[in-house]
């Protein structure tokens, strides 16, 4: 497998349930990296801080099993971030979206946020370098 690396930094978004049974949280071996193991090698490419901010957003649907957690990686080379959304309990789907197959197939769509609306305050003030 040939080893990817970014040819400059780049703010990076990821959001990944831990009950996807599509895409493994932990990853597949000779396949998938987990999570965290992707959020590393971003946090490293772009030189950000290895300590991030945490947010754990309310809990604002009582029946839904789903929380989110936010961890931004700040400071890095030309002011980017890597920002990582744990859906905990959350399956393979968009947070904010529907529940589009049966939670046996695809876990659990999240309603504790819209990640639509959460990325665009992410990105809404970041700038590419002319180089990019």
């Amino acid at each position: 497998m040939a080893v990817y690396e970014p040819p400059q930094p780049i703010t990076v978004i990821q959001c990944q349930g831990d009950a996807d049974p599509v895409v493994p949280f932990a990853g597949r071996e000779n396949a998938y990296l987990s999570a965290w193991d992707t959020v590393r090698k971003w946090v490293y490419w772009n030189g950000t801080s290895a300590d991030p901010e945490v947010y754990e957003y309310p809990k604002i649907a009582a029946e839904d099993p789903t929380t989110v957690v936010k961890y931004v990686y700040g400071n890095g080379r030309d002011g980017t971030k890597v920002i990582f959304y744990h859906v905990k309990n959350g399956g393979h789907a968009w947070p904010g979206g529907p529940q589009y197959r049966p939670v046996e197939m695809i876990g659990w769509a999240s309603e504790q946020i819209a990640l639509s609306r959460e990325i665009w305050e992410d990105l809404k003030e970041v700038r590419l370098s002319s180089a990019h």
